[in-house]
């Protein structure tokens, strides 16, 4: 059955369709207690901000799959700096990374060497992602297209991920953030949650 889940949000966001974005000034520590490495092997020290928002307890029977659907969308060109995640969490645990995506389909951070790239899905997660032109969505008041201004984003990404997880109660956890510490709160780049289904 499709899941209508309540969520509480962290920063800039909204809850008819979750949606959170870049600009709303949460510290990435809000996190910590997760211990998600969102760049995993490298040096980075968490310097970000964004926003994100958790969703009430989702349980689950043995042998159900868990589906959730997501875009990624930019307000701006070149979003290279800016990350959404989604994550199956269990108490304080950050159970399955569903994905960990810049909004133009590319898992790295940053446009230049050295490459440093964003956690890959868990084990067990099919994750499928198709980059496509601008977003048909607005978010808190921003247009993330068409119509497309000079400044405006011309690209987003649909993201879609499956898994099988233990039986139990998870929450879902997605987030928006930008690594850059550059961001326009006129153009931010946003995530929002498009479906959930667990059968």
């Amino acid at each position: 059955m499709s899941v209508n889940f309540g969520c509480t949000t962290q920063g800039r966001g909204g809850q008819a369709l979750p949606w959170v974005d870049t600009a709303g000034g949460v510290p990435w520590s809000a996190l910590q207690a997760y211990n998600f490495p969102l760049m995993p092997g490298s040096n980075w020290t968490g310097t970000t901000f964004g926003s994100f928002l958790l969703s009430a307890p989702v349980v689950g029977a043995a042998n159900q799959k868990l589906t959730v659907i997501a875009i990624l969308a930019t307000a701006y060109y070149k979003p290279y700096w800016d990350v959404g995640f989604g994550l199956l969490v269990q108490g304080s645990t950050a159970a399955e990374v569903l994905f960990a995506l810049r909004p133009d389909n590319v898992d790295q951070n940053g446009d230049m060497g050295p490459n440093i790239f964003y956690a890959k899905p868990s084990a067990g997660v099919a994750s499928t992602s198709v980059k496509q032109g601008p977003a048909n969505l607005v978010l808190g008041g921003i247009t993330y297209g068409p119509p497309i201004n000079s400044g405006g984003g011309d690209v987003s990404t649909v993201v879609s991920a499956v898994s099988s997880p233990p039986a139990g109660s998870y929450q879902l956890l997605f987030g928006m953030f930008n690594t850059n510490l550059s961001v326009d709160p006129t153009r931010p780049s946003a995530l929002a949650v498009q479906y959930v289904d667990v059968r």
